[in-house]
């Protein structure tokens, strides 16, 4: 299953695919989607906050070569683009992925956004840090008035996402700093509302709610797409970013 593909204009395409196989499937198939072979990036991002990477996101991509088609080149949450034609991937089952464009620098940044990476680092009270603040501080450096556009893709909706027991509960307590339901749909069942925490953070930061877009795609409750909520399986979707 692949959803229909997203677009900002002529600057950039997005695609979310259903479970994917081989890393060198995933270049061909960001090929075939317009990008060139030689600035192709396949992203590793954490699963939590002890894997390699986590809530970094790099501006400087490495590209995989033929030599190397089977290992990711970039191990982070997420990367930035600047060159026409490079494109980057990351492969996820439930996490939201977040793709962010400035039109006056032409800057192209694609991070995975899930529980872990949106979890706030910040002591309660002070400014909110996470990885979308990370991001579009990353995106918008050196840009007096930045234009930036938004797509969620690829995420479990809040319904299907409960933290009902203990240890779920010390995981979804840390969003309690949001305010209402921002963060938190249910507080009984600790169902996270990553979409919505996402778009409320960048509209905080300045980002017009009209430039935001949501594929509203839920992954558990799609027909062929990989929910790790689901399946308990390592399948995984796969997301496609390419700079036009």
């Amino acid at each position: 299953m692949q959803s229909k593909t997203f677009s900002f204009g002529k600057w950039a395409k997005i695609f979310l695919s259903g479970p994917s196989k081989q890393i060198e499937d995933l270049r061909l198939m960001a090929c075939w989607q317009g990008a060139d072979a030689k600035k192709i990036c396949v992203i590793k991002a954490p699963s939590n906050p002890t894997g390699i990477g986590y809530q970094f996101i790099t501006d400087k991509p490495v590209y995989g070569i033929s030599k190397n088609p089977v290992t990711p080149d970039v191990f982070a949450e997420g990367v930035m683009l600047t060159e026409n034609g490079s494109a980057a991937i990351i492969r996820t089952a439930d996490c939201p992925t977040l793709v962010l464009f400035e039109s006056t620098s032409g800057r192209l940044l694609m991070t995975h956004a899930g529980r872990a990476a949106m979890t706030p680092t910040n002591p309660t009270g002070e400014p909110v840090s996470n990885i979308v603040t990370k991001a579009y501080s990353l995106l918008t450096k050196d840009r007096p008035s930045p234009h930036v556009l938004a797509y969620i893709t690829g995420s479990i909706c809040p319904d299907c996402f409960p933290h009902e027991d203990e240890t779920g509960q010390k995981l979804v307590a840390p969003f309690n700093q949001f305010p209402g339901s921002v963060a938190i749909k249910d507080t009984q069942r600790g169902s996270l509302d990553l979409p919505t925490l996402i778009t409320c953070q960048l509209i905080r930061l300045g980002v017009s709610a009209s430039a935001i877009w949501h594929d509203g795609v839920c992954t558990y409750e799609t027909p062929g797409l990989a929910s790790f909520r689901r399946d308990k399986t390592k399948a995984r979707n796969a997301v496609f970013v390419i700079k036009l």
